[in-house]
């Protein structure tokens, strides 16, 4: 008797490269002005999708994506995460990254996390002991 045998490969990965496709060769390239910072954090605006006005930057996810991310993630039984989701280190930034840490660090699969910027937020969320492994080389 054959055994079927499925093989689950998420399809939010492929929606990740196809939105990485589109930003290096069609999105409309945009520069922050002279004075935009990370440190601007006077003047967040929030987008309703991907489309950043002339002058900003994106410097997180917002809660849309964030939500949509973290769906995929709860059914995930492994996840491989190498790179944070914003500028985690300037607080008004950080909750893109802290929500999918701790999405991950709730998940009972297998967690691995790259390392350095990764190693680093998945620290300073405060989830970093509830990971399967974290990576301190890259």
């Amino acid at each position: 008797m054959k055994k079927k045998i499925f093989l689950g490969i998420g399809i939010v990965f492929i929606v990740f490269v196809l939105w990485a496709v589109y930003g290096l060769f069609f999105a409309p390239k945009k520069s922050p002005s002279a004075t935009a910072s990370f440190n601007d954090t006077k003047n967040i605006e929030v987008t309703k999708d991907a489309n950043i006005s002339d002058g900003k930057m994106g410097l997180d996810i917002g809660p849309k994506s964030l939500k949509l991310f973290s769906a995929a993630l709860q059914e995930a039984k492994t996840i491989f995460w190498n790179g944070p989701m914003g500028v985690f280190e300037t607080p008004e930034f950080s909750k893109g990254t802290f929500g999918i840490a701790q999405i991950i660090a709730e998940n009972k699969g297998m967690t691995i996390i790259g390392g350095g910027d990764s190693a680093a937020a998945a620290a300073a969320s405060g989830y970093a002991d509830k990971m399967t492994h974290i990576s301190t080389g890259g």
